[in-house]
């Protein structure tokens, strides 16, 4: 992980004009429609023809893993460098979390001299991503970037997007699931079921798979963690309820610990009704057409 990595955001990528999109970055959101929150890494702020930065930037969040014997620790980590740690191959059909690891032990360590280390088991600015060992589940509420989705880009650039060069971007195309296409017709985005790909090359050797068109935007894909029950949430109250009583349920949180979970409870309630009273449709069209995901209790 190179410590000269400095701009990273989120990227615009779906079909559908910005111009006619609401503007919804109201509470510092990237959208599932229109604005897809995906994170990069770049040296410099120059993102290529077909890209454009978002002014949020990433921030703090927590990771926690628990451990086969039951411990629990949190990490409060930087959202930059999340993705490539968790969205790869080797995690999500393996269960391989020595790549998260390295990620953990460097901002345990606060490598980047960004604050960062050890906290409560507790969220932080952009959330909670939970990685249970014992029970083979990942569940997240936090606001950074979608687990389940990549686009083209990240693939066709993988070094660019820091994934890994060649090998990362074959195994991120392995992972691919479903294309998603735009319906004019019904104004929704649908979600394609297709065969998985052999590598990169082999996505790449068909330009109409990454780009909507020449030089436009890139397009998007559903990925899966065969190995992980999942269960992917925005920084919203039900995502945050959901983590916390999961934790609560295994005897993993302390009263202090509680305490700051329902203060990031009723902050996210305040948010949801401010945005409410915007007369905005906090839960946009477009969900995955994928198969239901285990409840964990």
């Amino acid at each position: 992980m190179g410590s000269d990595i400095h701009a990273y955001g989120c990227l615009r990528v779906h079909v559908r004009p910005l111009e006619a999109m609401p503007n919804l970055e109201t509470n510092r959101r990237c959208w599932r429609i229109g604005i897809q929150r995906l994170p990069f890494a770049t040296r410099d702020h120059s993102l290529g023809e077909h890209l454009e930065e978002d002014i949020s930037m990433g921030g703090k969040i927590s990771i926690g893993i628990i451990e086969p014997d039951g411990k629990l620790k949190t990490i409060m980590a930087h959202t930059k460098f999340m993705p490539g740690a968790i969205i790869n191959e080797a995690f999500a059909k393996t269960g391989d979390v020595s790549e998260l690891r390295e990620f953990l032990v460097d901002y345990e360590q606060d490598k980047f001299g960004e604050g960062t280390g050890p906290i409560g088991n507790v969220p932080s600015d952009y959330g909670y991503v939970l990685i249970d060992l014992r029970e083979g589940n990942f569940l997240a509420a936090q606001r950074f970037t979608n687990f389940d989705i990549i686009i083209g880009a990240e693939i066709a650039q993988a070094e660019f997007f820091k994934r890994g060069g060649k090998a990362g971007a074959d195994g991120l195309a392995r992972m691919i699931t479903h294309l998603h296409e735009w319906n004019d017709f019904e104004q929704k985005m649908e979600y394609v079921e297709i065969e998985p790909f052999k590598d990169a090359s082999e996505l790449k050797a068909n330009p109409g798979m990454l780009y909507y068109e020449p030089g436009g935007p890139s397009r998007s894909f559903t990925v899966s963690y065969p190995s992980w029950n999942t269960s992917f949430h925005d920084y919203k109250p039900e995502g945050l309820e959901e983590v916390r009583d999961y934790l609560t349920g295994r005897g993993l949180l302390s009263p202090d610990d509680l305490g700051v979970w329902q203060s990031k409870i009723d902050e996210a309630y305040r948010n949801k009704a401010e945005i409410d009273a915007l007369g905005f449709d906090d839960d946009l069209p477009g969900e995955p057409a994928v198969a239901a995901e285990p409840k964990m209790g």
